[in-house]
């Protein structure tokens, strides 16, 4: 009986792997500038910002140059978030504080915009005390469109049926094959 839940624990953190490992940078918008030498990166989890409390998440990652191949460490960052009013880069204060490296994954940061319009993050790396680089990204934030989102996308929708049909596939075989041997075990016994 321990080797089914064995087998069972073991088939489902292999069929969740892919929807993990892909939880990031697959299909969203991408912001990055070159400053001093260091690309400044700012990436959002979705194909457009919307409004209307719909929570994003960004994240914010340091490189070296061009290539991308290597990062910059930094303990955190301090980000601004503004509105901008009629071309000013200030406007109205949204968000300013400062958010941490964490001790494994991307550094970012979950957020809703209410209102439709131009917005400009301010990110400062800092390595400790010391500022290390400085970049701003204008976004456009747009009003929710009116199309009604089903309630399963179709990802979720086949992720969930293959989580549940797949290991019947597997368990179920094993499950009469053990309950035959068994059986036949109990026969040898009874002779």
């Amino acid at each position: 009986m321990k080797h089914i839940y064995k087998t069972i624990a073991l088939l489902s953190i292999c069929l969740s792997l892919p929807g993990i490992v892909l939880a990031h940078g697959e299909g969203g918008l991408e912001f990055s500038q070159t400053v001093d030498g260091m690309v400044v990166d700012l990436d959002y989890d979705r194909l457009i910002i919307e409004a209307k409390g719909n929570v994003g998440r960004f994240t914010f990652d340091l490189f070296k140059d061009e290539t991308r191949t290597e990062r910059i460490e930094f303990t955190d960052l301090w980000v601004r978030v503004t509105k901008i009013e009629e071309g000013k880069k200030v406007g109205a204060l949204l968000f300013a504080g400062p958010i941490d490296k964490p001790v494994f994954g991307r550094t970012g940061m979950s957020f809703a915009f209410f209102e439709p319009g131009k917005y400009l993050f301010s990110v400062r790396y800092m390595n400790g005390e010391d500022k290390i680089v400085e970049g701003e990204f204008p976004v456009d934030v747009y009003s929710v469109s009116t199309e009604k989102e089903p309630f399963l996308n179709k990802d979720l929708g086949i992720g969930l049926i293959a989580g549940v049909l797949v290991p019947q596939f597997f368990i179920v075989p094993f499950l009469v094959w053990k309950k035959r041997k068994e059986e036949k075990n109990k026969q040898r016994e009874s002779v």
